[in-house]
């Protein structure tokens, strides 16, 4: 029996992703004063080739999990999981880290589309990453930062 507790625990270690996060700023003319943005970072297993990164962007409400002290949502969530198992590293943005509002206050939220150039730009430099496939995903609030990136150079 001990032995085969041993090989389930080893097994769920192994298929966990590694995690990091990082913050950085990201001036935001709606919120002076709160340009710290959160990122949780997820990353495939057994992996020594350069990633591919999605950078995901949560909804208004993010429902989803938390991370560290921010959250996301339950779109981003399996973006992490699935995305994690296919191979690439996942970019989880908090966009709304730290900033005074509520998923009430639509006409306030921040241009997380910058964020997210911001975070490319940030992950770019980092050696672990293919620069050349890297893709932004979002779930209402959003995916309406992606839309703004189309047509324009990310």
């Amino acid at each position: 029996m001990r032995k085969y507790l041993t090989i389930f625990f080893y097994f769920i270690f192994l298929n966990v992703s590694a995690t990091e996060y990082l913050k950085f700023n990201s001036k935001d003319k709606k919120f002076p004063n709160h340009s710290e943005v959160l990122v949780e970072i997820s990353f495939p297993k057994n992996t020594n080739k350069k990633l591919p990164v999605i950078i995901t962007q949560h909804g208004s409400t993010r429902d989803g999990k938390k991370i560290q002290d921010g959250a996301i949502d339950e779109y981003s969530k399996r973006i992490i999981k699935a995305g994690t198992k296919a191979g690439f590293a996942v970019a989880a943005i908090d966009a709304f880290y730290k900033k005074p509002i509520k998923p009430s206050d639509k006409g306030r939220f921040p241009n997380a589309t910058m964020y997210a150039s911001n975070l490319r730009n940030i992950l770019l430099q980092d050696e672990r990453f293919d620069k050349n496939n890297f893709f932004y995903t979002g779930f209402s609030y959003g995916s309406s930062q992606v839309l703004k990136t189309i047509g324009k150079p990310y």
